[in-house]
């Protein structure tokens, strides 16, 4: 019987009664059917920002890339940590002047 009662209860909390010919088609009220409405709508927000897949197997090839997803640079297959370094080893100058002072 305690079963009966909980699906009962469920059925009716969730609405799966139909209904019949003409009735609930058609709402006297605008307000809630646009309510009802704007629920079931799909969200208009963007998608999450993805995560960009990571560079490193690129860069442990030997291509000079910067890994966003790492923060890790490869120059000639090398590891650089810093930004600065990375951009200045990419084109083709030393250290920068952070590192460089260590």
């Amino acid at each position: 019987m305690r079963t009966f009662l909980l699906c009962a209860a469920a059925m009716a909390f969730a609405g799966c009664s139909t209904p019949k010919d003409g009735e609930g088609t058609a709402s006297t009220d605008g307000a809630a059917a646009d309510s009802t409405a704007a629920s079931v709508a799909p969200s208009s927000e963007p998608a999450a920002e993805t995560i960009p897949a990571c560079e490193c197997t690129r860069g442990t090839a030997g291509e000079t890339v910067w890994c966003p997803q790492c923060h890790i640079g490869y120059v000639k297959a090398e590891k650089v940590h810093c930004p600065n370094c990375y951009e200045s080893f990419a084109a083709g100058g030393d250290r920068c002047t952070t590192c460089a002072s260590r």
